[in-house]
């Protein structure tokens, strides 16, 4: 069995959406003076690699927390579509691909991961236009997921591909890592959020286990 880790680190240098407050550490209690480590961490709940609840974008949408557990677990295929750059991939690129009949999460390989920590991270990247989202909730899914800072354009206000994915009832993973290993590749996701009540997303440790 082999794992491979899809989660970026967490910590105060660890990218944001722009507008974010930055994650803050501070050291509570150490070894020397206390005879235990202890770490105060301050972050939103869409920070690092994070899934999107539909309570995130939908009035009436669900929380984290009131989702079942299986809801973070199945499935794993990656659709790569680093060949674009800053533009929509529309729904007849999925078409030509083959979706397996098992699949339950689709993530969307863009190679954005390269430039975490950089500027050029929040910049460039493809992203599942409105057509193709459209056709993913006629799947039996789970979530989708992308190796970049948004399931779409980072300056848009109206959000039409996470309101149609979360209003279908789909999680969405956002700032992967890793995707480019599990091309073409068959494995199962695990993508826990934390137990947070009324979590509208929270940052999660996503890793594939490979068959």
């Amino acid at each position: 069995m082999q794992v491979i880790d899809c989660s970026h680190n967490l910590d105060a240098s660890t990218l944001v959406f722009p507008g974010t407050p930055a994650i803050r550490t501070k050291g509570l209690k150490s070894i020397q003076q206390d005879g235990f480590r202890e770490k105060q961490i301050t972050f939103t709940t869409h920070c690092g690699t994070h899934m999107d609840a539909p309570a995130h974008v939908l009035q009436d949408g669900s929380y984290l927390d009131q989702l079942p557990p299986e809801t973070f677990f199945g499935k794993g295929q990656v659709i790569d579509i680093s060949a674009y750059a800053a533009q929509a991939v529309e729904a007849e690129y999925l078409e030509r691909q083959t979706l397996d009949e098992d699949t339950e999460f689709i993530l969307f390989h863009t190679g954005q991961s390269l430039y975490w920590g950089q500027d050029a991270y929040f910049n460039n990247y493809p992203w599942p236009g409105v057509s193709l989202a459209d056709l993913i909730v006629q799947h039996s899914l789970k979530g989708v997921g992308i190796d970049a800072i948004s399931i779409e354009p980072i300056e848009s206000s109206d959000v039409p591909v996470h309101k149609t994915l979360l209003g279908a009832g789909l999680v969405i993973i956002e700032n992967l890592t890793n995707l480019q290993r599990l091309i073409g590749k068959s494995f199962w996701l695990t993508c826990f959020p934390l137990k947070i009540t009324g979590a509208d997303g929270s940052p999660i440790r996503a890793a594939a286990v490979l068959e």
